[in-house]
């Protein structure tokens, strides 16, 4: 499903995604990534990929893991969301000649890293969903004089 995001929420995440994938290449010994351009394109790589792959893994992986997801309260779709994100950051090194991840417990690090980093810097960013409306506190409630004198005339239903 496509969400209707402005250009300043996609800029955010990508910058939580650079951010991550260079904390990800500082952290975890098993990658490794060239210089800041190929970083900028494994970012790329990256969104491309969680935009057009994830969705299809994801729901895929959740359905043949609905019985573990039922008996774990939820917690099984924790673990499926990793191995998502994980396969996506190796596949994406794979792609990127100066993007390099040496296994796939490397990738899981990584993946890990990169979801705690970007999730931390949506969150100081304020990003995340969009605000929701506020309305003031008596929105959808009448008061009792204002109920008295509307019955005049109006059938309320």
């Amino acid at each position: 499903m496509i969400e209707n995001r402005t250009w300043r929420q996609w800029g955010h995440e990508l910058l939580a995604l650079a951010l991550g994938v260079l904390a990800a290449t500082r952290i975890v010994n098993g990658i490794y990534c060239d210089d800041l351009v190929s970083l900028l394109c494994v970012v790329l790589v990256l969104s491309f990929l969680n935009m057009l792959a994830r969705p299809f893994l994801t729901n895929t992986l959740l359905l043949l893991f609905l019985p573990l997801t039922i008996a774990t309260v939820g917690l099984a779709a924790i673990f499926v969301l990793w191995i998502v994100n994980s396969l996506l950051f190796y596949f994406a090194s794979s792609i990127s000649p100066a993007f390099r991840v040496d296994s796939f417990g490397d990738a899981m690090l990584g993946a890990l890293v990169v979801s705690g980093v970007s999730w931390v810097i949506s969150r100081l960013l304020g990003g995340g969903k969009p605000p929701s409306r506020q309305y003031p506190p008596d929105a959808g409630r009448t008061s009792r004089r204002r109920r008295e004198e509307d019955d005049d005339d109006v059938i309320d239903v």
